[in-house]
């Protein structure tokens, strides 16, 4: 329990510096409010828009990526061409993350973002989320996925 309870830290560490840089760089503010690792089906991460305006998402990365092999690490993730030139990561089942084009938050909102897709969150919590890591039924559905 100890070992998951370091991950689940260090990962939640992770996403919170990648959502830093939105207010690093003069943007408005976003908070994490929410993040679940258990059950693995359900396993997402909650934004909120504490600002009075909306925030534009477009560059905005979220990761979990703590492994740092060959001097690239998870905060080079917004210099990369590629996911696989993102930095940090391994074969471990890190992500990496980018909002779809065009995205955005609208003031006092809430956005969740599924990690294993929307079938399996909507299965768990019983509602659609806002995005979803990636697409994980055979065919699409309208859900943005990052």
């Amino acid at each position: 329990m100890k070992v998951i309870d370091t991950i689940a830290r260090t990962s939640l560490a992770l996403v919170v510096i990648v959502l830093l840089t939105v207010s690093a760089y003069g943007q408005s503010k976003l908070l994490i409010t929410e993040f679940v690792q258990t059950p693995t089906a359900g396993e997402f991460v909650e934004i909120y828009n504490p600002g009075g305006a909306a925030v534009d998402l477009t560059n905005v990365y979220l990761t979990d990526a703590t492994f740092s092999g060959g001097n690239t690490y998870y905060y080079q993730i917004v210099n990369r061409a590629t996911v696989d030139q993102a930095g940090g990561g391994g074969s471990f089942g890190d992500w990496f993350a980018q909002f779809p084009d065009g995205a955005s938050i609208d003031p006092g909102e809430f956005q969740t973002i599924s990690l294993n897709g929307s079938t399996n969150f909507f299965a768990t919590y019983g509602v659609i989320p806002t995005y979803e890591l990636f697409e994980e039924d055979a065919s699409p559905d309208t859900l943005p996925d990052m």
